[in-house]
């Protein structure tokens, strides 16, 4: 899949278009600035991995699960936050066709990544299973499941988040799904259109549900709870 990136002509256009209209929604917050931010770097993920389907950091870019878990829980709930390591060459434990990359058992410091891409064009499809073990205190797995359509200058598609994970002797779940609609990212990477629909919950709290709006410019982020 290549997410066709705009150029910033493009950006400016759409930034004059929006130019009349008052923004709607609510400042973000920290937090939900810093999980629109994390999504937003999982779609470069993705897009990096259909090209290169053999690089450690993508791969847990893809499969990164904090940010919208910190937004969703409580404040003062306790994230294990998973490091990033170095390695970049997955090749000796992946398998690929020609559409299809599988991960057995892939090691990369402290984590275990398995699962699977299929398409590797502008529709793909991810299963991806992160088991991490940063300390005896301090391990857990998350799954996350994305299916996305690149084929025009929008992204557009599903990412469902399951967590588990123990943080100071307390166990944890969370489950999120984000809709992304009419993402656009201009010439280098940053969103400047388009929406993200957070649903979910962490442990035994109810669902909450926001939609964050992206642009026109790089950087403007409002809020719709």
């Amino acid at each position: 899949m290549t997410f066709r990136i705009v150029t910033a002509l493009v950006a400016a256009l759409a930034f004059s278009a929006c130019a009349t209209d008052e923004p709607t929604g609510q400042q973000p917050t920290s937090k939900e600035r810093v999980a629109a931010a994390g999504l937003v770097s999982q779609l470069r993920a993705l897009d990096a991995l259909t090209a290169q389907p053999a690089e450690a950091p993508n791969v847990l870019v893809a499969s990164k699960f904090a940010p919208v878990v910190s937004m969703l829980a409580a404040d003062g709930t306790s994230i294990a936050l998973p490091r990033r390591d170095s390695v970049g060459d997955l090749r000796p434990c992946m398998t690929q066709t020609s559409d299809t990359v599988v991960y057995t058992d892939c090691e990369i410091g402290e984590h275990v990544v398995e699962g699977s891409m299929s398409g590797l064009g502008p529709r793909v499809k991810a299963d991806l299973v992160d088991v991490f073990v940063i300390d005896p205190e301090n391990h857990g797995a998350s799954t996350i499941k994305a299916t996305l359509d690149a084929s025009g200058d929008e992204i557009t598609g599903t990412v469902e988040i399951d967590v588990m994970w123990t943080a100071g002797n307390t166990d944890n779940t969370a489950d999120a799904t984000v809709h992304f609609t009419g993402v656009v990212l201009d010439s280098s990477g940053c969103a400047v259109s388009g929406s993200l629909n957070v649903t979910g919950h962490v442990g035994n709290q109810t669902d909450s549900a926001r939609t964050l709006q992206l642009g026109p410019t790089c950087g403007d982020l409002r809020v719709n709870h």
